[in-house]
């Protein structure tokens, strides 16, 4: 929750600060928009979710992350490197 009230997925107070990768920002960006209107991130809750993950994945693997206009590409994006991504996460193994 924010200092203004605002109630995020995990239930957890977090300052600008917390934001520290462009994951973060992404996901602030997904929330406020939502709540106040915008057009820079997905409007259904799967397919944003979907970008998200393919956001930290692409960072995680060294990877051009897919755009957020295009769920088909992040649907792709998401077969060709899920398997990877997981792989070098239990493992421990950043690209």
């Amino acid at each position: 929750m924010t200092e203004d009230g605002i109630v995020y997925g995990l239930g957890r107070r977090f300052r600008l600060d917390d934001l520290t990768d462009e994951e973060g920002w992404a996901a602030l960006r997904l929330v406020t928009e939502r709540r106040f209107g915008g057009s820079a991130m997905p409007h259904d809750d799967l397919a944003a979710a979907k970008w998200l993950a393919a956001q930290a994945m692409a960072r995680w693997l060294d990877v051009a992350p897919p755009p957020r206009d295009d769920q088909g590409l992040v649907e792709r994006f998401l077969d060709a490197y899920g398997d990877l991504y997981l792989l070098r996460r239990r493992n421990r193994q950043p690209a």
